[in-house]
């Protein structure tokens, strides 16, 4: 029992009761954090963006909110369980979630999945009156949806496209269906309203889309190795961010990112792989497809095989790949489409198309051009009960 303004906690499991509201500057357990607060539970330090709580599994129980709307709990653990008036979490990997419960709202941000304990299946996981969730992975799962009891207002997005809820109400039984899905624009127009389709794609552009892709993920700490990008490049944050994640492995970088350089095949399919693995995508062992210009000695063979594989690119009628030729930036947007999860719908997109002055509707990358570089959200037919 304590009755403290600010709790800071280490151990192999934490267990408070605060008598009084409660910040929480850090609290690191291998195993359990349970708190509970008789009044809010909030952020002592909200403009940090450390993590509030790392544990194995977190507990927290509020008689008044957990988390502010502009300042969530940020969280880092294995599994949550949440009680308040409202719920505000943040967290930059995979949620498994026991059970929340909220009077009003429950809010949950992540990079990561949002996923309903396997034991708890046919139970509410979320109880509130509102639902806002956007995953950087899936939203529950096909053979296990995320159970919820939310009368009210649920907006849902998965970067990934992939949502799967299962609703419970007085009036109905459980129904199954995708929520609205958010697809940021990613590729750009010039001042002059070109969309140069068949124009090629440069590295400071598809570091910008992988990035976008992504989620717009924070830089992690650490220097910048680039001595062509300065803080005032309109690319700073998403080179940097991609950099120290890991994003360039087997480009030639010496101290040089050369932005504006246009960027080779196996460049580009060796970033969208790793996007693709980054996001929960999974890579499935098949037999290996001739390649006539590339074998097992190319730094970028077993990417190009794997997009080859999962049908982003195609070889030409030679059957070579020509990993040291530049991509277009329709081809790059078909390729980036289908590695996102994002086919294009024209009922959606014609209506919004801002009238590329060189995109005619008989360009073979019409359609993906289009899923592109226009913002839009995407409403997935809901399944029947």
């Amino acid at each position: 029992y304590t009755y403290a303004d600010t709790i800071s906690a280490m151990g192999n499991s934490v267990n408070i009761i605060n008598l009084k509201d409660t910040k929480i500057d850090q609290i690191i357990a291998d195993d359990e954090v349970n708190i509970q607060s008789e009044g809010d539970i909030t952020d002592a330090n909200p403009q940090d963006d450390d993590n509030n709580i790392i544990s194995g599994s977190t507990d927290l129980t509020a008689d008044g909110d957990i988390g502010g709307e502009d300042e969530p709990i940020k969280i880092q653990t294995d599994e949550f369980s949440g009680e308040g008036e409202n719920v505000y979490i943040d967290s930059d990997g995979d949620i498994v979630i026991d059970h929340i419960g909220a009077e009003e709202d429950v809010v949950i941000t992540t990079d990561g999945s949002v996923t309903d304990k396997p034991e708890n299946e046919g139970k509410p996981a979320i109880d509130s009156e509102n639902l806002e969730i956007d995953a950087g992975g899936t939203v529950g799962s096909q053979d296990n949806p995320l159970d919820i009891n939310v009368p009210g207002e649920v907006d849902v997005t998965s970067r990934l496209d992939l949502v799967f809820l299962r609703r419970h109400g007085p009036s109905h039984p459980a129904v199954t269906w995708p929520g609205k899905v958010n697809h940021p624009a990613y590729l750009f127009a010039d001042e002059n309203g070109r969309i140069r389709p068949d124009d090629p794609l440069t590295r400071g552009e598809a570091a910008r889309m992988i990035y976008i892709l992504l989620g717009m993920p924070q830089s992690p700490s650490g220097d910048n190795p680039f001595q062509d990008l300065g803080e005032d490049d309109p690319l700073y944050q998403a080179i940097l961010s991609l950099y120290h994640m890991g994003a360039f492995e087997g480009w030639e970088l010496d101290k040089l990112f050369d932005g504006d350089r246009e960027i080779t095949r196996a460049e580009f399919i060796s970033l969208l792989v790793w996007f693709y693995c980054r996001m929960g995508g999974e890579i499935r062992s098949m037999p290996e497809l001739d390649i006539a210009d590339m074998d097992e000695s190319h730094w970028a063979y077993q990417a190009v095989q794997t997009a080859l594989q999962l049908g982003w690119i195609e070889l030409d009628e030679e059957g070579a790949f020509r990993p040291d030729d530049t991509i277009t930036r329709g081809e790059a947007a078909a390729a980036a489409n289908k590695a996102a999860g994002r086919e294009p719908d024209l009922e959606i997109l014609e209506p919004l198309n801002p009238g590329f002055t060189d995109l005619p509707k008989d360009h073979p990358f019409y359609e993906d051009i289009l899923e592109a570089a226009i913002s839009h959200f995407e409403y997935p037919q809901r399944a029947a009960a």
